[in-house]
């Protein structure tokens, strides 16, 4: 009877143990949020910075669901840069005011994040006139901005039909705006390339019959007027005075304006030398990597990788072809077309969340909102696949996009690496993380237009949102996916072509590399063909920068895992690695790099909880109890 109540004792000092080790560690992760004048003060910078956003830039607030500003158009003058800075200088002023001691870690990181976001686009005020006097290009522009105004705003009442002939009758003063920009760069001799523009003014989809449906007389006396002076004004003046060489080093002040385009793009301070270094060196790994696939292939005589890469698009069985006639059981004969069979193959190489291999990589699986999805054929030209998000809130599902265009051209062994780069546990996976979290406004919603503008722009943190769902694609390896020799060549070919890419892009900006140059090292390489290549290379012309986001944040965050693997030995623990990662929402890569830091300094968290403390403390204490 005496042991009884002894263990009972003991077993209430260790319940007291537990409760104060849990609520330890609860402060120590996350201070308790009480209501401070610090707190009141951080809710006023999150609040005034996003509706600041949204009143600078109207067709980004319509954009993100906020129609408040639905009558208006962003503007173009060159005082609307220098307006931009000053206020963008205010809020980092209240940042600096605020006390943090009184604040819990959130918020704290949170403060950190818009400081160094607006940070970030304050260094690239000195860049304002070398992108932001080319507002138009083969990407985009005013004359194709007005599209998406159709299918940001709904048409529910008649306050929206005035909010959008508002619109369009103040499209034409955008256009002049736009115009005297253009101008001023020609003036400066900071043009575009030829490459980065387009041919002609088209009226994509039928645009012009829907807006006719709308607001007829508005298009007649506005926006074509309007068109007419843009493509007159491109005509004659300003692709007479395109500047000839493709590269940004070219320019007045170039060289350095391409590193400011690079260190906003992948969010951390490295050269264009060491990215070119970088990208050959794991070229070359790559090419050792595609020896294996030849030789499993029985394809060793091919003596380079080109002549390897076009042998292989060759095998008609990793086509898309027309199957033959086959009888279903009704007796009734289908055809089963390339293009019906494609979304359903890419529907069955995606890896279910339910399935082990995925909770392997995964601590938790969202399944509900993983597999509320679609896959839907692409109207628009675009990459073999690409996922637009889904609402929760609305329930509408994630819409996978699968790109049908010249099918009959499309290889069967790039399916799995699309599949998982876009779905799971690529940018679908990631995105219904960052959906979960809890994070203010500027955080949630990215501004994605006006990429010209770069470095002069808030940060969209590419590099860390598209070098996910790179990294993704070699999470194959790790689920066991790529058991086929095909699927494992996809995997490689696909880092192989992120790679050239993103040597292509610092060799033309920073090295001068000439177009002819560029393509034949995409075509030796790849074994692309001549307007694949060419295409290529018309987009890194058109946003210098751009493609070293994604291969750059692939290597940073196998790098972090290498250096978790290290240090943490047989603490680490993958799905918790890669749960923290995913939590952090999306920021740039040295921010990422200190938060992953400092996760890995503390340990593998996740495994050493309270619980398992409070089962060393049971242990040690029935133990001398029973000594």
């Amino acid at each position: 009877m005496e042991r009884i109540i002894k263990f009972r004792q003991i077993v209430r000092y260790l319940l007291v143990v537990a409760v104060w080790l849990c609520e330890t560690t609860a402060f120590v992760e996350n201070k308790a949020h009480d209501v401070t004048s610090s707190n009141r003060f951080y809710d006023v910078i999150m609040r005034d910075f996003w509706f600041w956003r949204l009143e600078d830039s109207p067709e980004f607030a319509a954009g993100v669901g906020m129609q408040q500003q639905g009558h208006r158009l962003d503007s173009f003058s060159v005082q609307a840069f220098d307006h931009s800075q000053r206020k963008a200088r205010e809020f980092l002023r209240m940042i600096d005011s605020v006390s943090l001691s009184e604040m819990n870690t959130r918020d704290i990181r949170n403060l950190h994040l818009l400081e160094s976001d607006i940070e970030t686009f304050l260094r690239g005020y000195n860049w304002r006139l070398h992108g932001g006097l080319n507002p138009v290009d083969c990407n985009g522009g005013v004359h194709t901005d007005f599209i998406h105004w159709l299918d940001a705003m709904s048409f529910d009442d008649i306050e929206a039909y005035d909010e959008y002939s508002m619109r369009l009758t103040a499209l034409a003063s955008q256009v002049h705006e736009q115009i005297v920009l253009m101008k001023e760069a020609m003036r400066l001799k900071i043009t575009n390339h030829r490459l980065a523009m387009f041919e002609k003014i088209t009226d994509p989809g039928g645009t012009r019959e829907r807006l006719k449906r709308h607001t007829a007389a508005v298009i007649k006396d506005h926006v074509l007027p309007a068109f007419k002076k843009l493509s007159e004004f491109l005509k004659n003046e300003y692709l007479l005075n395109l500047r000839p060489n493709p590269g940004l080093h070219s320019l007045p002040s170039g060289s350095a304006y391409y590193e400011a385009c690079l260190t906003w793009f992948i969010g951390d301070d490295v050269t264009a030398d060491l990215i070119h270094n970088v990208g050959q060196v794991r070229i070359r790994e790559i090419l050792t990597e595609v020896d294996n696939s030849r030789y499993a292939l029985l394809l060793k005589g091919y003596s380079n990788e080109c002549t390897f890469m076009r042998i292989v698009k060759r095998h008609r069985h990793q086509w898309f072809t027309y199957r033959p006639l086959e009888r279903n059981p009704g007796g009734l004969q289908a055809d089963h077309s390339a293009r019906d069979s494609a979304p359903v193959a890419i529907r069955v190489r995606l890896p279910s969340p339910r399935k082990r291999r995925v909770t392997t990589l995964h601590r938790s699986t969202p399944t509900k909102y993983l597999t509320h999805f679609r896959v839907v054929e692409m109207t628009f030209p675009g990459p073999d696949a690409v996922l637009m998000p889904g609402d929760e809130v609305t329930g509408q599902p994630a819409v996978f996009f699968v790109n049908l265009n010249n099918i009959f051209k499309r290889q069967k062994w790039k399916l799995l690496t699309t599949a998982l780069h876009e779905y799971i546990p690529g940018r679908h996976f990631q995105n219904i993380h960052e959906k979960n979290q809890s994070m203010p406004y500027f955080r949630k919603y990215r501004d994605y237009r006006k990429l010209h503008r770069v470095p002069y722009h808030f940060p969209i943190h590419s590099s860390f949102t598209e070098g996910w769902a790179l990294y993704a694609e070699s999470l194959g390896f790790d689920m066991g996916l790529y058991e086929r020799t095909y699927d494992r060549l996809g995997a490689h070919f696909s880092e192989l072509m992120h790679m050239v890419k993103m040597v292509v892009d610092t060799g033309i900006h920073s090295k001068g590399w000439t177009e002819t140059q560029a393509v034949n090292y995409i075509m030796t390489l790849t074994g692309c063909g001549h307007s694949e290549a060419s295409i290529t290379i018309q987009n890194i012309v058109t946003s210098p920068g751009k493609s070293v986001a994604p291969p750059y944040g692939m290597m940073k965050i196998k790098m972090l895992r290498q250096k978790a693997e290290k240090l943490l030995g047989t603490q680490f623990y993958l799905p918790d690695f890669h749960r923290h990662l995913l939590n952090l929402g999306p920021m740039s890569l040295r921010n990422v790099e200190r938060e992953m830091d400092e996760w890995i300094s503390r340990g593998s968290a996740q495994r050493m909880t309270s619980p398992s403390l409070i089962f060393i403390i049971t242990w040690l204490s029935l133990n001398l109890y029973l000594i």
